[in-house]
C-alpha cells in the first residue's frame, strides 16, 4: 500500500509490525529507521547521526550563549543549544526528502530544502500549495518563553512531472507563472507562500449576464471563464464578486465563491428600501485577475438578458 515508511525514533516494535515491515521491504519498499530504532530488520535504510562536534567546541559554545544571554536557561540559550544538537544529530532533511524522492518518483521534486508543499488534483485541476519554511529565532518571546521565530524570503525552485498542465497561474498574486522545461521558481516572502493552478489554457475573459430567475424579487446573474483557444474550462478558480449599489455603498458576495467547471451564478434578492438607480456588479477571477462588469437598475428588470464581456 505504502512505497515508504518513516520509523522515528521507535527503539521496539512488536512482532506483529516487525512482519509488516518486512513484507514491504520484500516487496520493494523503503524503510527508514534512525539509530533509536533496535530492531534487526533485513534490508532497512539506517539514517545515522552525522559525527557530534568537540566536547570542548560544543563547551566553548555554550559558555559564550551564557555570556551573551546572562544566564544557561535563557531561552536564546537554550534553542541555540537545541539548534546545535539537531545540526550534529540525524542526517539533514534534504538527505531524507532525496530518498524519498528517489523512492517514489513523486510528481513534485523540491529543489530547495527548506520548503514544503501540497499537491491536489480536483475536478481536472492539479492545485499546487507552497509554503516558505526557512525561518531564524526572533527577538520576542512567545508561551513558555519560547523564542517566536522570524520568517526569511528565499527563491524556490520545483521540478515538476510531465502530467502538469501547461499553463499556471498563483492564486494568491493573481498572476501568471512561467514554466521551463517542467521547472517553477518561486520568490516566496518569509512565512509566506503560493497556491499555484495549472491550467490547459492561459485565461482569456469573463462573460457576465443577466438570466431570467423563478421571482420577480431576484434578479440572476451568470459569469461563465473562457480559456484561450475555446479550451473548456475545468476545476475550481476561486472569485471576487462586489455590488455597488446607487447610493455608493458596497456589497462584498465573495464568500466561497468560485467559478466551476467555469461557471458562476448569483441570485441579487431585492431590498425593500433598493435605492432607485444603476447598480453594478463586478466579478473577478483570482487567477489572472480578469475581471467584468455589469450593470443594472430594478426600473427595467422586466427588460431582456443582457451581457457584457471584459478581457
Amino acid at each position: 500500500q505504502y512505497d515508504v515508511l518513516l520509523l522515528p525514533n521507535c527503539p521496539v516494535l512488536p512482532d506483529a509490525a516487525w512482519d509488516a515491515v518486512d513484507q514491504m521491504i520484500r516487496r520493494g519498499g523503503v524503510v527508514m529507521a534512525d539509530s533509536a530504532c533496535r530492531a534487526d530488520i533485513p534490508g532497512i535504510v539506517r539514517i545515522l547521526p552525522n559525527a557530534a562536534p568537540a566536547p570542548d567546541a560544543a563547551a566553548d559554545r555554550e559558555k559564550a550563549l551564557v555570556r551573551r544571554y546572562g544566564d544557561a536557561h535563557h531561552p536564546q540559550v537554550v534553542e541555540a543549544l537545541q539548534e546545535g544538537t539537531l545540526a550534529a544529530a540525524p542526517a539533514t532533511l534534504q538527505d531524507v526528502r532525496q530518498r524519498i524522492e528517489k523512492a517514489c518518483r513523486p510528481a513534485v521534486t523540491c529543489l530547495a530544502p527548506e520548503m514544503a508543499y501540497n499537491l491536489l488534483c480536483a475536478e481536472g485541476i492539479t492545485y499546487l500549495a507552497v509554503v516558505n519554511t526557512r525561518r531564524t529565532a526572533g527577538p520576542h518571546y512567545g508561551h513558555f518563553g519560547k523564542v517566536l521565530e522570524s520568517g526569511v524570503a528565499q527563491r524556490v525552485g520545483l521540478r515538476l512531472a510531465p502530467s502538469f498542465a501547461p499553463i499556471c497561474y498563483d492564486l494568491l498574486s493573481q498572476r501568471r507563472i512561467k514554466t521551463q522545461g517542467g521547472d517553477v521558481a518561486l520568490d516566496l516572502p518569509g512565512a509566506g507562500g503560493a497556491i499555484l493552478a495549472f491550467l490547459p489554457a492561459p485565461i482569456d475573459g469573463i462573460s457576465l449576464l443577466r438570466i431570467p430567475s423563478d421571482s420577480a424579487a431576484l434578479i440572476r446573474f451568470e459569469a461563465v471563464l473562457h480559456l484561450a483557444d475555446q479550451a473548456p474550462a475545468t476545476g475550481v478558480i476561486p472569485l471576487d464578486a462586489q455590488i455597488v449599489y446607487p447610493d455608493g455603498s458596497r456589497s462584498d458576495r465573495s464568500c466561497h465563491s468560485a467559478f466551476r467547471k467555469g461557471l458562476w451564478r448569483i441570485d441579487i434578492p431585492r431590498e425593500l428600501n433598493a435605492p432607485e438607480g444603476t447598480n453594478t456588479l463586478t466579478v473577478r477571477e483570482r487567477a489572472s485577475g480578469k475581471s467584468a462588469t455589469i450593470a443594472w437598475s430594478w426600473a427595467d428588470q422586466d427588460a431582456p438578458p443582457i451581457q457584457a464581456r471584459n478581457p
